[in-house]
């Protein structure tokens, strides 16, 4: 279970970083469209929480090497929703409209992307 969960992770990474690398400006636009709402911090939690509970349960490993990534990314998304869920209205006053510009998406993006690519190689290979 552990190595499927790599792989998915990886490929989520990697398929997810290059959509914020190529389009930023819709990933910026879906993000202030969002918080702009009382209920976006429901929405964000809403996409990240399946995969983040898939990894709480099937991916608790403490292990100093790559998968590492997996299970941290894993513990720190349940931090988030959990924080999102419980106090919206903090969750909307911290997201920075500056922290959302095209610029910081596409940067975030190239790292995923760069992190996507080493996990998956060392899932697959």
């Amino acid at each position: 279970m552990e190595l499927a969960l790599d792989r998915a992770f990886s490929i989520a990474l990697l398929i997810f970083g290059l959509s914020h690398a190529l389009q930023p400006q819709r990933w910026a636009e879906l993000f202030d469209e969002l918080f702009s709402r009382p209920w976006g911090p429901f929405g964000v939690v809403l996409f990240t929480a399946p995969l983040t509970v898939l990894i709480l349960v099937g991916h608790n490993v403490w292990v100093l090497d790559w998968p590492l990534i997996v299970t941290l990314y894993g513990w720190g998304s349940a931090v988030k929703c959990a924080h999102y869920l419980l106090f919206p209205q903090f969750a909307l006053r911290i997201a920075n409209r500056r922290l959302r510009t095209p610029k910081n998406f596409r940067r975030v993006g190239v790292v995923m992307s760069a992190l996507g690519a080493v996990l998956a190689w060392d899932a697959f290979f």
